[in-house]
């Protein structure tokens, strides 16, 4: 039979095979290969070009990689138009849609050219829209060129269409190269360097290959953090690239089960087509090829936007810490919420969109069993829409528990977060012991409390792979009395394992969202924590804020109201008060005064003492000042023109000293500028000198988490020195002599508010809690308080010679000492030679250099642990195959054998996987979860105080925390994941090598390939979990300090800026 003149002139898609044995027409190619992916190209070209306008120039434009782009380029198109004339002057080779095709490939080329330009001079990354355009034109090509050297009569047709290939080719290798120069520092409007990943094209970024370099380092060396790549900074997550992934995923899943029955069909044959066996093997291909793809795809995109959005709470929470008191923050702290709910958030959200397409997918793997099962489709979806209703209501529940269980971590967290905080403390009073139960406690408490959670998944885990066994059981069964009792036909292989594939579709999407229903319920409790947090209190600006009464210059302050006790204040005629408060109350809470009826007034350029027993309200009336304690009376006519004005002029000083992990220099410049002259002064004024001789690294030593490397005297002197570098006009000291001994003591008051102090020199007022006689002997006037109320306030020699508080306590009044004569006061350093080499060989975490090999290699360890029989679906397969072969030979035969076979194989399945969960979940965890816990809190408190001095507390919390996480939720269900995948391996092996001797020849080859990828994988993929776990130990340290220092914080950053 000769060809049909007209064959390639139909859409086909597949050729007469008298024309060509197997081939695409040239219509379908012209339309599918041609037209469609340059038209898409042109229409998407506008927008980009607009967009790379807007940036600005950031790459030479002399280099070799744009001259190698535009020379392949104009030989692209020049091949082009060759091919265009020739072809329209070829018969053969014409179609209605020919020219359409060959126009818009023309247009497009031409399209190319300044996206290409613009994207060099611009971007630093290749175009993605260019590298898709070009991949999908080259792999259709192939395919077109093929078409032309079939028909073959026309040579220079051919040769010309593969020429376009080549060059083709060529673009797409060239464009995809991400090394360009960049301009001169002066011409850059963003100087900074764009990351590897910023850098890298679609296929790199799709493929990894921008981490090949950290793979390659992570195989020759132990990895630390500043061997990583720095990533993007901007994280944006692309909403329309993560939903075309999804898409693009699933229509490539749904090719299978149509792959599945041409594959059986085809085999089935007594005499199949080698050119269509040929074709099925690309088609498989170019299947799981997409799949891949489109996986790594959604991947890369998803976790982009899970990052961010982590990125984004982690700073919204550490923002309102900042911004309340601490009185208002609620049973419900910074740490667990980070550390804890962040973490379930980002786990929930990071398949959160895998929800609503399985949906889409379900829909879809519905319809198609239709049309394979006819009305036996039902069984499966009603079956599914059950458990779906189920789920939800085991959803609430869990959100619930997992609260509960939240909570119970956040309690242990708390506490133990208070026992490293004072670890020197505990170990100095002998209270190791206790308080390492204490902690075990909570974490039994904790344990105990989980378990709820952990039933409840379990109970998902039930309800997610009851479908994916039963419903093949189910729909076989309705199909088979549908067949016999009605239709009068069979199961056949090729409808079998279609069937098995489609229901197969249907419930993997099924199980998907049973699971992740339930993931993204709890996260919605962990966003109610986080709002709840945010709610506790409104920031410190608001309305209902007490206003700290600082006068401004410009006003007049309202004058004191004496009580019965009170003694007439010092008269400065020619000054206004910095500070006024009118019978005013204050406290914590809105209905609970602790300071009731405050008179106070307090002179610019003096030193005030608030003195009183202890708990008279010394340190609250100091908390009232700062604007930290809520206004209880009614509102008074007490003004302060600016609050951030006046609040930026404070200084502030705990009575708790608050330093960071730094350096002492970094501790006491804060965010002022280094002043050589001003911070020797400074230092001389506080005692700080002999300390900073003693120290071999001098103000360089690093203090420790809460100073832990220092004394408490230090400690105290280093805050003081912060406060007073500062050069505010205000400066609030809260009992900060306390920790000096009396020499430190002596010499640091003289020097900073003695006659002549530098306090007093920069006309500071000096506000200070205290209950030295020597600091009430040196100030201007003295407060003093009594169960929350002003008893009496007047000048020190009138209040001795009074009937008060401070006449009683027998002070010897003296001159004030000059600072020039003050002689008798030199400090003694207050660090050991000991103590000394420790500081100085401290060094930064960021910094730190890791050797220990087993980061890199892993260590053998056995788990015993976990043990899941998973051969219940695989020979539920090999049994339906065995049932379609007998049904093809003896029709319906036997079917109740086969069929409650393959029922109990199915039900098998679920039971010993729910009973694998049960043990994994609940048996285990709780045994391991305790002791694992109790070895690290025991390793902890046993060690000396050298390991906590060189140790962050941060490190040490995140332990506790992270590490803790990772074992109650990832350990159980990772490994339970690796067992079941492991187990069902080794059964498809074992069915692969029994039914398919030559694919089962392949198996050594392929495990080969495995190891090699696994243990080049391995080698990197470890440390950089290791790392990552490892760099979440500073951002506890910051946020433990951060709310442990936040009064301080508020004054020293905050307000600054």
């Amino acid at each position: 039979m000769s060809c049909p003149s007209l064959s390639d002139q139909s859409f086909g898609p597949r050729v007469n095979p008298e024309c060509r044995s197997f081939d695409f027409t040239l219509q379908f190619e012209d339309i599918l290969f041609a037209c469609i992916p340059s038209a898409v190209l042109i229409l998407l070209a506008p927008t980009r070009i607009v967009h790379l306008l807007r940036q600005a120039t950031a790459f030479a434009v002399r280099s070799w990689l744009l001259l190698a782009k535009l020379v392949i380029l104009a030989a692209l198109l020049a091949s082009h138009l060759a091919f265009l004339a020739l072809r329209s002057q070829t018969p053969n080779f014409q179609t209605s849609a020919s020219v359409a095709a060959d126009v818009l490939i023309l247009i497009a080329i031409l399209t190319i050219g300044p996206i290409s330009l613009l994207t060099h001079q611009r971007s630093p990354r290749p175009s993605t829209l260019l590298s898709i355009y070009l991949s999908a034109s080259t792999i259709l090509g192939i395919a077109r060129v093929r078409t032309a050297w079939l028909l073959g009569q026309q040579v220079p047709v051919p040769a010309l269409a593969t020429a376009v290939l080549v060059f083709m080719i060529a673009l797409l290798i060239v464009e995809s190269i991400a090394s360009k120069k960049r301009q001169s520092e002066p011409e850059l409007s963003h100087s900074k360097l764009p990351t590897p990943e910023q850098t890298s094209g679609f296929w790199a970024r799709t493929c990894f290959w921008w981490l090949a370099h950290t793979f390659s380092l992570g195989y020759s060396r132990v990895l630390s953090l500043v061997d990583l790549p720095n990533l993007d900074i901007v994280l944006e997550s692309r909403h329309l690239h993560r939903d075309l992934s999804i898409a693009w995923n699933s229509m490539f899943t749904f090719a299978q089960p149509f792959l599945i029955n041409t594959t059986v069909s085809f085999v089935g044959q007594e005499k199949p087509d080698n050119n269509f066996g040929k074709g099925l093997i690309g088609a498989w291909a170019l299947v799981y090829l997409g799949i891949a793809v489109s996986n790594s795809i959604f991947q890369y995109q998803n976790l982009r936007f899970t990052t961010r959005l982590r990125g984004g709470l982690v700073a919204l929470i550490y923002q309102q810490a900042i911004n309340t008191r601490e009185a208002d923050t609620g049973d419900i702290t910074a740490v667990a919420l980070m550390g804890t709910d962040v973490e379930r958030i980002h786990m929930s959200m990071s398949v959160f969109h895998l929800l609503w397409s399985s949906l889409l997918d379900i829909i879809i793997a519905s319809w198609l069993l239709g049309l394979q099962l006819s009305l036996a489709c039902l069984a499966p979806i009603i079956l599914v829409l059950a458990f779906i209703a189920a789920i939800s209501k085991v959803s609430v529940a869990t959100n619930t528990a997992q609260k509960h269980w939240i909570e119970k971590i956040q309690e242990r967290l708390r506490v133990t977060t208070t026992m490293l905080s004072e670890m020197k403390a505990v170990k100095m009073l002998g209270l190791t012991q206790v308080m390492s139960n204490t902690v075990q406690n909570h974490r039994t408490n904790e344990i105990e409390t989980s378990k709820s959670f952990r039933k409840l998944l379990v109970a998902t885990l039930l309800l997610s792979l009851s479908p994916i066994n039963l419903a093949p059981i189910v729909t076989f069964g309705i199909y088979v009395i549908i067949s016999v009792y009605w239709k009068n036909d069979t199961l056949l292989p090729a409808q079998a394992f279609t069937s098995i594939a489609l229901i197969s579709l249907l419930t993997t999407p099924v199980v998907a969202f049973i699971q992740i229903l339930p993931m993204v319920v709890q996260s919605l409790s962990c966003f109610d924590r986080i709002q709840d947090f945010c709610n506790y209190s409104s920031p410190r600006k608001t309305k209902d804020q007490p206003v700290n009464s600082f006068s401004s210059s410009s006003q007049t302050a309202l004058p004191a109201r004496k009580g019965p006790k009170e003694i007439s204040q010092p008269s400065h005629p020619s000054q206004e008060p910095i500070l006024s408060f009118s019978g005013e109350s204050f406290g914590w809470k809105e209905d609970q005064s602790l300071l009731h009826e405050i008179n106070v007034q307090i002179q610019p350029n003096t030193v005030t003492a608030i003195v009183g027993p202890v708990g008279s309200g010394k340190s609250n009336l100091l908390s009232a000042m700062l604007g930290n304690m809520i206004r209880t009376s009614p509102m008074m006519t007490n003004r302060c023109g600016n609050e951030r004005g006046c609040s930026k002029e404070i200084a502030y000083c705990s009575q708790t000293p608050w330093l960071e992990n730094g350096t002492i220099r970094q501790n006491i410049l804060g965010v002022s500028a280094y002043e050589e002259k001003w911070y020797d002064t400074v230092a001389l004024a506080c005692g700080l000198e002999p300390d900073f001789q003693a120290l071999k690294m001098g103000d360089f030593t690093l203090v420790g988490s809460q100073g832990s490397n220092l004394s408490g005297g230090q400690k105290q002197r280093i805050a003081l020195a912060r406060a007073v570098y500062a050069r505010k006009r205000i400066v609030i000291l809260d009992d900060i002599f306390s920790g000096m001994d009396a020499r430190t003591a002596h010499h640091v008051s003289t020097y900073l508010i003695g006659r002549d102090g530098l306090l007093r020199r920069q006309r500071a007022s000096v506000i200070i809690a205290t209950h030295s006689h020597r600091i009430m002997g040196l100030a201007d006037s003295i407060i003093s308080l009594d169960g929350g109320r002003v008893q009496e306030i007047g000048s020190p020699m009138d209040l001795v010679q009074g009937q008060g508080y401070v006449s009683k306590l027998g002070l010897m009044l003296s001159p004030n000492e000059d600072v020039a004569n003050d002689s008798s006061s030199s400090v003694e350093p207050e660090v050991s030679e000991k103590h000394q080499g420790e500081t100085s060989e401290m060094e930064n975490p960021r910094e730190q250099k890791h050797t220990d090999v087993r980061r890199k290699n892993g260590e053998k360890a056995v788990y015993l642990y976990y043990l899941k029989a998973q051969a219940g679906r695989l020979l539920s397969s090999v049994w339906i195959k065995w049932w379609s072969e007998s049904n093809s030979s003896n029709a319906n035969q036997d079917v109740g054998h086969f069929m409650g076979i393959y029922a109990l194989f199915g039900v098998l399945g679920t039971l010993s996987s729910s009973i694998a969960a049960w043990f994994a979940f609940i048996d285990i965890i709780s045994n391991t979860a305790l002791k694992l816990h109790s070895d690290l809190l025991q390793t902890t408190v046993s060690a000396t105080f050298a390991f906590f001095s060189k140790t962050d507390n941060g490190e040490i919390l995140n332990r506790f925390s992270e590490d803790m996480q990772l074992l109650d939720m990832d350990l159980p269900s990772n490994l339970l994941n690796y067992t079941s995948t492991g187990v069902t391996i080794l059964a498809k092996v074992i069915i692969l090598v029994v039914f398919s001797q030559y694919l089962g020849a392949t198996l050594p080859f392929l495990c080969a390939i495995l190891y090699l990828l696994q243990r080049f994988y391995l080698q990197t993929s470890r440390q950089v979990r290791l790392l990552g776990i490892e760099a979440k130990a500073p951002l506890y340290t910051h946020f433990s300090e951060s709310v442990a220092g936040i009064a301080t914080i508020w004054q020293r950053y905050i307000l600054i800026n």
